[in-house]
């Protein structure tokens, strides 16, 4: 054992020191019954002699902690962890059980007690040693926080970047003469159960309860003196046991079955460790770094849901959440120790408060308090099951989204699945990506998932889940009297709807609308039986109106949940004599007020798409009208069209007409043809509403190979006009289209009706090379407001106004990079300004997942963002949703201004303007699983992504549909398979 390199160290260990010691240093402490709280790190707890050059130490609160069990534990000839059971499964228990067993309660007290004298007494001989460690460890994290180089502290602990510590040097600290052939560290960890899920509960109840027994006599001591000294031991005593209370803030902690992936022989588990065996207590502690490092979605008794991260990640932005409530916490344990002291009344242990706050898990262990259904959390590594007495791995170890049938193994005798494991790509740096922090003001954002209803390799129908993501505003514990924003986890309305096998509907599509205070989500599916398309409406219900930021306090979070009632209609009937998925798949949807009782109160529901008959595709309309908002259907309305035509020829788009209103356009190829002019059709109802297409035939709007159609009111003439784009990237063509008012021809824009606009313009800048750049894939093409909303600047670059913003991904140098294009138009000139491309224009940014097997793209968000210090010159900014080893995660992009983006001249901003985007905020783990609502009738596998609210939608977006490999509608759609949400191995990269 005397050869342990830093691979080879068993148990799991839990929140690094300087993190421990960071969540002690928050807290004020009395120091006596008339005195006003100071901060906990001008109060010495003990001073303790120690051998060597070191002298004697002062501990403080956080340093105990951080000290407390990973250094100092019981001392008997095993170790005997607090909780009992050396080595050896205990019964499950409930949380808060620990002192019913009068007998058993006295025995973890003596071994709490044992535990807590081998520090106060420095029995092992190290502690100069570890508080130089612990020092240096401070100092490291320390510059980090304060340089802002770009790495985090979490990759800094994995790279063991500024001087701090890994595993080895605790190992050499805690090494004596006596001790040289088996490092304390080592031996510690090898049986570290009190810090782990029920057991760190016990350890912590036990401590907690000792601390109250000496606070309750400290305050009752007349000397002060004498009292001040006792209470400095209830807060010793009550800072050991809050080692174990924050370990269970740690995600690596709180599911791992750490009795259940541990080797009880000795001799054999040492001899596994030299030889890089990696079994039992190695698997803990993958499993304890995966959990840290993708974080879990858990609740406590009180109702509250949130990502909690755990070793490495406590100073994550994404873990502000989670650090904010430990603290919380710790302080709560601390109260009452406060409490006890000056009041005499001991708490019973089912009202401590602090075991009221903790987080519990979907856990991975079937038998304790598996309280938050399946799918919440990420899949767990490894399961172990009491009904069936085995352990089961992740069926693709590298996806933490797929819950299918999971892979018998043993980690005492599966030592391939092991080996596996260990050399598995999310072990490696691929567990510590990039992450900095998000605060956008908006970008809040639902994920629907479509769950398995009941066995997941035989489901008998689905169930839908969502998660509520937004921004939320709490206290800063960096600095007094701040508060920060941290982009994270609202709330999760679990099982909201289900449909079973009885009668089977595949999910199509969701789309949103938002009515004041009210976001409708719209299900469309298709119903096999009935060969129908149906659609069914759902409130979700935010407290908090909608306004352009949606920002929540923490303190307002139990009273503004995102939240999803019951369906105010379910599977109205739209879509008539569908044939089957082929022709369900040449379907899109919409919500737009149609109809001439219709308004934004009241929209209807439409499906434009097309049929195929023996002559071949025809175009198909179908609307239903809706009333008293989205709550209620009021009839189904169905479109004739009204002009004559062959069936094989349609190539086009719908747009929908009322007074001002118009449904923006999807365009819609059949791949029949090959002419390339633009006319239009229309349908006629009863109430003589128009609904027109362009399609392909004799007619005078000439659009070379349209692949794109966008509509917006792009040149500020009060009505929308229509910009169709033709080419391939780089260079593409653009042409400008519009009808003044309902009924009235398209005609393309030329220079004889609205002044100087070209009639075509090519963009491609013979200034702004490409330097050789190729295209990797499309993501977006949208429509978007100018990034100013001043009306009064002398900017052409910043008038109000739309822009197109195409999105890419490109190599260059052998390297994946983000491309951000953003097409200029400049209403007041009727002209395009041009184009600015992020690559061409110096200001790259690194992709730094494109390409990685276990990277996949889901959504791409509007946004608004405000980060002073980082001058940026617009509220707009663009949110990007994908999954990581099956992992939510969320980026965010705004434009800054170019001489600041890349370090260019004022003269050089003067040309490029500010629309030069740059990464500003990126968590590539989420902590819940990326499982979504499978590929839809568009073929994307983030269409169940949704803004709510009135803001976060794009004016008009076209998203490249990776299955057919284009940007619209084709008939290559009818080839795509149906894949379930759960159904992970088969989403699209």
């Amino acid at each position: 054992m005397s050869n342990l390199n830093e691979d080879d160290l068993t148990g799991a260990q839990e929140f690094e020191a300087a993190e421990h010691e960071a969540i002690g240093n928050s807290i004020k402490l009395v120091t006596d019954l008339d005195k006003d709280p100071v901060v906990s790190t001008g109060f010495p707890l003990k001073t303790v002699p120690t051998s060597g050059n070191g002298g004697a130490q002062a501990l403080v609160f956080g340093r105990v902690i951080a000290l407390a069990g990973d250094y100092y534990t019981t001392h008997d000839f095993h170790l005997t962890p607090i909780a009992g059971g050396n080595g050896t499964p205990l019964p499950a228990k409930p949380y808060n059980e620990f002192k019913k067993d009068p007998k058993a309660y006295e025995t973890q007290k003596q071994r709490f007690i044992s535990a807590a004298d081998s520090l106060a007494q420095d029995k092992d001989g190290y502690l100069s040693k570890m508080m130089s460690v612990f020092d240096r460890e401070e100092a490291g994290v320390d510059a980090v926080l304060k340089e802002g180089s770009g790495e985090n502290v979490a990759q800094a602990y994995h790279n063991h970047s500024h001087k701090i510590p890994g595993d080895m040097d605790f190992v050499k600290a805690t090494s004596t003469f006596a001790t040289w052939w088996l490092p304390k560290y080592a031996e510690i960890a090898w049986t570290n159960f009190d810090h782990f899920n029920v057991d760190a509960v016990t350890a912590y109840g036990v401590g907690h309860s000792i601390a109250l027994e000496i606070a309750k006599s400290a305050g009752q001591i007349k000397d002060a003196s004498k009292r001040k000294e006792q209470l400095r031991d209830a807060y010793f005593h009550e800072a050991f046991a809050a080692h174990y209370l924050t370990d269970l803030f740690s995600s690596g902690h709180v599911r791992a079955p750490r009795r259940k992936l541990h080797n009880s022989d000795f001799v054999m588990a040492g001899l596994d460790q030299v030889a890089g065996v990696p079994t039992n207590d190695s698997q803990c502690r993958f499993m304890h770094d995966d959990d840290s490092a993708t974080g879990l979605l858990v609740s406590n008794a009180e109702g509250k849901e949130w990502i909690a991260y755990g070793d490495k990640q406590f100073f994550s932005p994404q873990n502000s959440l989670n650090r904010l409530y430990s603290v919380g916490a710790l302080n709560a344990g601390v109260q009452e120790v406060i409490t006890t002291f000056k009041t005499a009344a001991l708490p019973e242990p089912k009202d401590y408060r602090a075991l009221k706050l903790i987080p519990s898990p979907q856990l991975a262990y079937s038998s304790i308090l598996n309280e938050i259904p399946a799918y919440d959390s990420i899949a767990p590594l490894w399961r172990w099951d009491d009904a069936t007495n085995s352990y089961t791995t992740r069926a693709d170890i590298n996806d933490h989204s797929n819950f299918s049938a999971r892979h018998a193994s043993d980690p005492k005798q599966s030592l391939g699945r092991c080996e596996d494991i260990k050399t598995a790509s999310f072990q490696g740096d691929d567990q510590f990506p990039n992450t900095t922090a998000m605060n956008p003001l908006s970008g809040g954002f639902v994920h629907l998932q479509e769950l398995p209803r009941g066995d997941f390799t035989k489901p008998n129908g689905s169930v839908f889940s969502l998660n509520s993501w937004g921004t939320i505003d709490m206290p800063d514990l960096a600095k007094a009297n701040a508060r920060k924003l941290s982009f994270t986890l609202r709330n999760r309305s679990r099982a909201f709807d289900s449909t079973s096998s009885a009668e089977p509907q595949l999910p199509l599509c969701w789309k949103k609308w938002a009515i004041d205070s009210t976001t409708y989500l719209i299900r469309f599916d298709y119903a096999q039986q009935k060969s129908q398309i149906t659609c069914s409406s759902f409130e979700l219900i935010a407290a908090q109106p909608n306004t352009t930021s949606q920002v929540v306090k923490v303190e307002d979070l139990g009273a503004a949940p995102v939240k999803v009632t019951e369906a105010s209609f379910r599977n109205q009937s739209l879509v008539n004599g569908v044939s089957g998925v082929p022709q369900s798949n040449l379907q899109r949807f919409f919500v737009v007020p149609v109809l001439t009782s219709s308004s934004k109160k009241n929209p209807d529901i439409l499906a434009a798409g097309w049929a195929k008959s023996v002559t071949g595709y025809h175009a198909t309309v179908d609307v239903v009208s809706t009333s008293i908002g989205l709550k209620s259907p009021a009839s189904k309305i169905d479109f004739v069209d009204s002009a004559t035509r062959q069936a094989a020829s349609i190539k086009g788009q719908f747009k929908i007409y009322k007074g001002e209103k118009e449904l923006t356009p999807r365009l819609i190829h059949t791949g029949m043809d090959s002419n390339t002019s633009l006319v239009t059709r229309e349908w006629a109802t009863v109430n003589d509403v128009s609904i027109q297409a362009f399609e392909a035939g004799n007619g005078s709007v000439v659009v070379q190979n349209p692949n794109q159609v966008l509509a917006g009111d792009i040149l500020g003439r009060n009505f929308d006009q229509v910009l169709a784009l033709s080419g391939a990237w780089p260079t593409f063509t653009s042409t400008i289209i519009a009808s003044p008012s309902p009924g009235q021809p398209w005609t393309q824009i030329s220079q004889t009706q609205d002044g100087s606009l070209e009639k075509k313009y090519t963009l491609q800048d013979p200034n702004c090379s490409l330097y050789g750049a190729t295209l990797n894939k499309h993501y977006i093409t949208a429509l978007m407001p100018r990034y100013s909303e001043n009306p009064n600047t002398n900017d052409p670059d910043l008038k109000p106004g739309l822009n197109i913003v195409q999105i890419s991904s490109i190599q260059k140098s052998g390297k994946n990079y983000l491309n951000f294009r953003t097409i200029l138009v400049d209403p007041a000139k009727d002209s395009v300004v041009g184009y600015r491309d992020s690559v061409a224009n110096g200001t790259e940014i690194l992709d730094e997942f494109h390409g990685n097997p276990n990277y996949h793209s889901l959504a791409w968000l509007r946004a608004r963002n405000d980060i002073p210090k980082q001058d940026l010159t617009t509220r707009n900014a663009v949110m990007h949703v994908f999954s990581f080893y099956g992992v939510l995660g969320v980026r965010v992009y705004a434009p800054m201004k170019y001489n600041q983006a890349a370090g260019k001249s004022a003269g050089e901003y003067a040309k490029y303007g500010p629309y030069v985007y740059k990464l500003v905020g990126q968590a590539p783990y989420q902590g819940t699983p990326s499982l979504g609502m499978g590929m839809g009738c568009e073929g994307v596998w983030g269409y169940g992504i949704l803004p709510w609210g009135d803001f976060g939608d794009w004016l008009d977006v076209n998203v490249w549909n990776q299955s057919s490999g284009g940007w619209a509608m084709s008939v290559e759609d009818e080839k795509r398979a149906n894949v379930r949400g759960w159904d992970v191995g088969r989403r699209l990269k």
